[in-house]
């Protein structure tokens, strides 16, 4: 669709991500990485390349009543991100 622009591309990933039909993962850099896999997982990004890989980790809804009873919030959601820097550029081959 080569009439179609970034900005409406952008906007509507952003009202998806309001309607909880997707999540963004903010990375360290300047990216903004949009996963449509909305179950509770974690993530890990590179520092270097910016890539971002999901990670399946034990159930996080215990993180969430931990966090309550630690803070007295009512916890809505979580959203876990690991920043380190990836197999391909600790090699160099990136």
């Amino acid at each position: 669709m080569p009439g179609l622009s970034l900005g409406t591309v952008y906007r509507n990933l952003s009202v998806l991500a309001e309607l909880g039909n997707l999540q963004i993962i903010r990375s360290s850099g300047a990216c903004e990485h949009f996963d449509a896999d909305v179950s509770a997982h974690g993530h890990i990004v590179c520092e270097v390349c910016d890539r971002v890989r999901d990670l399946e980790l034990p159930d996080g809804r215990e993180w969430d009543r931990e966090a309550a009873r630690e803070s007295g919030y009512e916890v809505l959601s979580h959203q876990l991100i690991f920043f380190g820097i990836c197999p391909a550029c600790r090699k160099g081959s990136r």
